[in-house]
């Protein structure tokens, strides 16, 4: 990672040791969602066109390197909380779009609907979509 960038995260976690305590994520539990939260906000921000913090006045695109560091951090030293859902079906969602994308693929190279979805089932993708 550019040396740079580093620094940026680094100084958005120097903010937030100086509201919440210095490794404040490795002192006690920590909810995996409220990082997840903060993440998707400062995502939406800049997807919105706003580039920096105004707190900060860092990226918001820091802010989420941040905010990823210390979910494996506390991860890794078993602080996190680990609150999120665990449904699988993002999982499923996403298996069930490739495949749709990939069957596309194939009958556009010449391959029948009906080879692509023979070839879908036998990797799995169409057991949970037919």
């Amino acid at each position: 990672m550019p040396r740079w960038i580093v620094l940026l995260a680094g100084r958005v976690m120097t903010v937030g040791a100086a509201k919440y305590g210095i490794f404040n994520y490795r002192d006690s539990k920590v909810s995996a969602m409220t990082y997840v939260d903060a993440i998707e906000r400062h995502m939406q921000l800049w997807q919105d066109g706003e580039d920096d913090d105004d707190e900060t006045g860092v990226s918001h695109l820091a802010h989420i390197i941040a905010g990823c560091a210390i979910l494996l951090d506390a991860q890794a030293n078993g602080s996190l909380g680990d609150d999120r859902q665990k449904t699988g079906m993002a999982r499923k969602a996403f298996d069930f779009l490739s495949g749709l994308l990939n069957a596309r693929l194939l009958v556009y190279s010449g391959i029948t609907i009906r080879r692509a979805r023979s070839i879908m089932r036998s990797y799995g993708v169409l057991k949970t979509c037919n």
